[in-house]
């Protein structure tokens, strides 16, 4: 029995390095990565970066600030007016609760012009906002509401200066118009400021090629 096996083994130590010679034994064997190829004195090696480089947006070309400033303005003309056309009828339905001892022939036409410059107060944002939009301004809607807001209030205060009683009931739309345009602008130049990119970057760079590999820095100035 002990010599069977001796001889069994023998044969199986034989029989395994011959199995090796067989060819689709010989090649079973996990493939491998080809080599690169080698470059050309032209072709730069291929680089791997460590940090993907951030989607910008792309900025969005900007006309020329004149008749961006033009088409404000005269969008905010159109839409005022036409905003202080029901401004102008509301004031005349409250006309006897704002005027309730007026009895002369003018009853209500105060009523009236108060409304209807309140319609071009609100009206102002409106129209400094649609004419920048066609004129592709980048500013914001509430941009132009908040500037018109805060010349209001500036106005106010201004009235209190004021001792013209033909004069006095007109300083604030004429802040609140002016106000509409600088918050818009404001807010403009804001928004292109935060889209351009940053003046510099830095960032690790591994080159491969046939030789070997790089590591290196790329920046951006």
């Amino acid at each position: 029995m002990t010599t069977k096996k001796i001889s069994s083994r023998w044969k199986l130590a034989v029989l395994l390095p011959l199995l090796l010679l067989i060819p689709g034994v010989s090649l079973a064997a996990e493939p491998t990565s080809p080599r690169p190829e080698r470059l050309s004195g032209t072709e730069a090696p291929a680089s791997l970066h460590l940090l993907e480089d951030e989607p910008r947006d792309e900025p969005t070309p900007d006309i020329n600030p004149v008749w961006r400033l033009a088409s404000e303005i005269g969008a905010e003309a159109v839409i005022s007016l036409m905003m202080g056309i029901p401004g102008a009828l509301g004031g005349g339905l409250l006309c006897g609760v704002l005027e309730p001892d007026e009895t002369s022939s003018f009853r209500c036409w105060t009523s009236i012009g108060y409304g209807f410059l309140a319609g071009v107060t609100l009206g102002a944002p409106l129209g400094v906002w649609s004419g920048g939009k066609l004129a592709r301004g980048q500013g914001t809607l509430s941009g132009a509401f908040i500037g018109t807001g805060a010349a209001a209030v500036l106005g106010a205060v201004v009235t209190l200066f004021v001792y013209n009683d033909d004069i006095q009931p007109f300083v604030i739309p004429t802040f609140s118009l002016i106000g509409a345009l600088i918050g818009y602008e404001v807010s403009h130049h804001m928004r292109l400021s935060a889209r351009s990119p940053p003046a510099t970057s830095i960032q690790p760079v591994i080159g491969f090629s046939a030789h070997g590999g790089t590591l290196g820095m790329a920046g951006r100035f």
